[in-house]
C-alpha cells in the first residue's frame, strides 16, 4: 500500500456501535443511528475515493444508495474485500471488490442493493460470507430461500455472473447457513429429518467436487448445528 500517516485519527460524526474490517484493509463503522461510514483501502471496501485505485484513505465517507444515506443498518458482514449491510427491514446493501461479493452495484465503487429478479428485495434474515462470496436467507421457516453471489470458486452459484444473486431449490425451507473462508454449508429441515448441504472449495469444507453445486452426505442427516472455522466445518447431531 502507499505510505500514509497511521497516527491521523478518523473522525466520525456520531457514536460508533461497532467497527468491521475486510481482510484486505477496508473498514466500515456501524453507527448507533444505523448509518455506515467507510475508510481504508479503495480496493477493499472503502467508498472514499470513488475509485478502485490501490490507495488508502483515512478520510471517512458515508455509505449511500441513490445519493441517500443507507439507514437502519443492524449488522455488517465483511468478505475478503467487500462489505454487506443488513437493515432492520431485511434489505441488503453491498459494496467493494466485485470478485469478493461487492458487485451488487453498478460498479465496484458504489453501493448496490440485493435484488431478486431485478426487484429490490426485503425479508433477508441472515448473511454469511466466504472470502469471495455472500449467501443470504430470505424469509423464514418453510418459506425460506438461500441466495448467493460473488466468486463461484468459493460458493457463488452463478458461473456466468458474480453480481446476480442466484438460488438453488434444494436449499428451500427451514434453512440455516454457515461459512468458512472458502465454502458454505446449510442445514435444511430440523430434527432427525434435517439434511446438510455444502458447496464452494472442495479443499475447505465442500462435500463435492463442483463448487457451485450443493452436495449432501447421508452421514450428516440429523445435524442440529454447524460450527465453522476458517477452513472446515464441525457438526453437532
Amino acid at each position: 500500500f502507499p505510505s500514509h500517516d497511521t497516527t491521523s485519527p478518523t473522525n466520525l460524526p456520531g457514536t460508533v456501535s461497532k467497527v468491521f474490517q475486510t481482510t484486505s484493509g477496508g473498514h466500515a463503522a456501524l453507527m448507533t443511528d444505523g448509518t455506515v461510514w467507510t475508510w481504508g483501502s479503495n480496493t477493499a471496501g472503502s467508498l472514499t475515493a470513488g475509485t478502485m485505485t490501490d490507495a488508502l484513505s483515512m478520510v471517512a465517507t458515508q455509505a449511500t444508495y441513490n445519493s441517500s444515506p443507507i439507514t437502519n443498518v443492524v449488522d455488517i458482514v465483511p468478505s475478503g474485500s467487500a462489505f454487506a449491510a443488513l437493515t432492520s427491514e431485511g434489505k441488503v446493501y453491498a459494496w467493494g471488490n466485485v470478485t469478493t461479493g461487492g458487485g451488487l452495484g453498478a460498479n465496484a465503487t458504489t453501493v448496490g442493493v440485493f435484488q431478486i429478479g431485478g426487484v429490490e428485495a426485503t425479508g433477508v434474515t441472515k448473511i454469511v460470507a466466504t472470502g469471495t462470496a455472500y449467501a443470504v436467507i430470505v424469509g423464514s421457516g418453510s418459506s425460506s430461500t438461500v441466495y448467493t453471489w460473488g466468486s463461484s470458486s468459493n460458493g457463488g452459484f452463478n458461473l456466468a455472473s458474480m453480481i446476480i444473486p442466484t438460488t438453488k431449490t434444494e436449499l428451500n425451507g427451514n434453512t440455516n447457513i454457515f461459512a468458512t473462508m472458502y465454502a458454505f454449508a446449510a442445514i435444511v429441515g430440523s430434527g432427525a429429518s434435517s439434511v446438510v448441504y455444502a458447496w464452494g472449495s472442495s479443499s475447505y469444507g465442500s462435500l463435492g467436487a463442483t463448487s457451485t453445486t450443493p452436495y449432501t452426505s447421508s452421514s450428516l442427516n440429523g445435524t442440529t448445528n454447524i460450527f465453522p472455522n476458517s477452513y472446515a466445518f464441525a457438526y453437532l447431531s
